[in-house]
């Protein structure tokens, strides 16, 4: 099956437009933090976004490569969001796919994803444990 979705690293002009759905993803984040999160490359490179044919921001995943004490090398995935009314089951497939490529690329054998996002914007910038639940 082809890709119906353009997934790369956020950009500079991906930053405003993804901020929408970190909204959703964590209401008590302000565009100031935001744009604080996400304003260097490095920042940005931790993060990755799913693109229509249209270039509309369908998901948004950010991704961290860490070492684990009892996981070994891990590829840590705390916000997974995903945004369409007719095809959300295909922007996660391939945002899935994206994050999985990425793992092996950094050597990574366990890719984790949280199940509920970081509840406050600081945590979105530190790399810890899931929240129990």
């Amino acid at each position: 099956m082809a890709n119906r979705y353009e997934i790369a690293t956020l950009t500079p002009g991906d930053v405003m437009r993804s901020f929408a759905i970190m909204q959703v993803v964590v209401p008590s984040l302000d565009l100031a933090t935001w744009k604080s999160l996400t304003a260097t490359e490095q920042q940005r490179r931790q993060w990755a976004a799913a693109k229509d044919g249209n270039g509309y921001i369908r998901g948004l995943i950010r991704m961290t490569p860490m070492k684990h004490l009892e996981l070994g090398d891990l590829f840590d995935v705390p916000v997974f969001a995903t945004i369409s009314l007719i095809d959300e089951a295909g922007v996660s497939r391939e945002l899935i796919e994206f994050t999985r490529r990425l793992a092996e690329e950094e050597g990574c054998q366990t890719v984790r994803l949280w199940r509920s996002a970081p509840e406050r914007p600081d945590f979105l910038d530190v790399v810890s444990e899931p929240p129990e639940g």
